[in-house]
């Protein structure tokens, strides 16, 4: 049963999600065989190394890294899933999650939100996920709002 987010977990989803946007769709133009086989072979240098060229078109530099672990999904009656663990990793706040593509959308679960200094403000470090998120895209987007499924 798939598990219900909270207001805020719904927040910093949507965050996250809004400001992976451009590069989970640049991930999904990797042929998916690929990806199986890296997967299926536990290839994880070669799933880097794409991961690698696909953030460096969005972000800066070490903000957004392959968390060296991945997962599929691969059925004869469906589309494959493929599952990349990701870090992120700016202004002292750190996002793990998992991206989960397939070949029409993608959808994200965050995993863990740390904060070096949290403040007993929720909202407030929610505000600041959204600005590390935005400061650390080499292109800004709208981060955190208007938010469509990936």
């Amino acid at each position: 049963m798939p598990k219900t987010l909270t207001r805020l977990d719904f927040a910093r989803t949507k965050i996250v999600a809004s400001g992976i946007r451009e590069f989970a769709a640049e991930l999904r133009l990797i042929e998916v065989s690929d990806l199986i086989a890296f997967i299926h072979g536990e290839k994880y240098a070669n799933i880097e190394d794409l991961v690698n060229s696909s953030t460096e078109l969005f972000f800066k530099q070490g903000t957004m890294n392959f968390a060296w672990a991945a997962a599929l999904d691969v059925t004869w009656n469906d589309a494959p899933t493929i599952m990349i663990d990701m870090e992120f990793h700016h202004m002292s706040v750190s996002a793990f999650f998992t991206l989960t593509l397939k070949n029409t959308y993608g959808c994200i679960d965050i995993k863990h939100i740390w904060f070096a200094t949290p403040s007993f403000d929720e909202d407030y470090d929610t505000a600041r996920l959204a600005d590390a998120m935005a400061d650390a895209r080499l292109v800004k987007a709208n981060v955190g709002v208007n938010f469509k499924a990936i």
